[in-house]
């Protein structure tokens, strides 16, 4: 068991997947369009693959600022693809719980602070960290989106890396940190 203890959620009011004890397992089980919200950080120390043929959103429990995704040093997240190296033909979604809404004019999008602010969750750590010696590979139908890391001097709304990153086709959007969304 990579994570230790998840915690894992199908809803808001803390049902909890008790038969995952892993990320994949999760995604696994959970119906198209389908939410997982993640309470705590899970870690992934081996090799984890997460596909789907259907749409599914991981997303930050609502009082949880913590990163969702940590890589281990010796770990290894691959995001859409299976482990026959197969490019799924769902989405995954991970999304960090930021609601951007309008405060002035029409534009919604945190690139613009003057016009949006976040009425969600205000994270102190990004969605996914990935360690020194990890590696981190997203292919096309992944978006990493709708995270507002609010403690000064960090880096990387969506991803903070000491690690490799491989990215091709996937969407980053809506995230926002004094230092970038990677």
């Amino acid at each position: 068991l990579d994570g230790g203890n998840p915690s894992f959620y199908l809803d808001a009011a803390f049902t909890q997947l008790s038969d995952a004890d892993t990320l994949s397992e999760a995604i696994s089980s959970v119906a198209n369009n389908g939410i997982i919200y993640i309470g705590t950080t899970y870690t992934i120390a081996n090799t984890e693959y997460l596909s789907t043929s259907d749409t599914i959103k991981i997303q930050r429990l609502a009082g949880f600022t913590g990163a969702m995704i940590e890589v281990s040093s010796t770990g290894e997240l691959v995001i859409g693809k299976n482990s026959l190296g197969e490019t799924m033909a769902g989405k995954i979604i991970v999304d960090g719980g930021a609601i951007w809404q309008t405060s002035r004019g029409a534009n919604t999008t945190p690139n613009n602070s003057q016009y949006a602010e976040n009425a969600g969750i205000a994270a102190q750590e990004s969605m996914i960290v990935v360690q020194d010696g990890a590696k981190l590979y997203m292919y096309k139908d992944v978006a990493l989106q709708n995270n507002e890391l609010k403690y000064d001097g960090k880096a990387g709304a969506a991803i903070y890396s000491l690690g490799d990153i491989v990215a091709e086709g996937v969407t980053i959007e809506r995230n926002l940190a004094c230092h970038g969304a990677v």
